[in-house]
């Protein structure tokens, strides 16, 4: 199980190493994607650890954690958890933005409403500002 100096490095943030893609516009036109490894620190996240419950593993020694991002990479937590030295067995999403499973019964689905559909808007607007992508190229 993680030592309690191995949760406090993963919310201060790790360096791990992620592939990124760019836009690499030609003179001809046509635009093709260019992708490269990057190394760099993670944001800040809240970590807590979880009551057991069941596991899926054989494995006795194995902890459940809940972890909070601000924005999550591809293979994040996998990445940071590997780089203190350890291993995941199994991830599971509980929530994006405002929008949780809470209520819904393993297997099922539901419809977003207009409010969680805003939400998802406002993020994927926030991330565009971010990047340099304003209203210009949504259009």
């Amino acid at each position: 199980p993680p030592t309690e100096e191995q949760l406090q490095r993963l919310r201060e943030g790790v360096v791990i190493t992620t592939e990124v893609q760019k836009d690499n516009n030609s003179n001809r036109g046509t635009s093709k994607q260019k992708k490269f490894e990057v190394r760099a620190k993670t944001l800040p996240c809240k970590i807590r650890r979880l009551p057991s419950g069941s596991s899926t593993t054989t494995d006795e020694l194995s902890t459940r954690l809940e972890f909070t991002l601000v924005e999550g990479r591809n293979r994040q937590i996998r990445k940071m958890v590997e780089s203190i030295g350890l291993k995941v067995a199994s991830l599971h999403r509980t929530g994006f933005a405002t929008i949780t499973l809470r209520g819904l019964s393993e297997g099922n689905w539901a419809e977003l409403d207009h409010r969680e559909m805003r939400a998802i808007e406002r993020v994927i607007s926030a991330a565009d500002e971010v990047r340099g992508r304003g209203d210009e190229e949504k259009g």
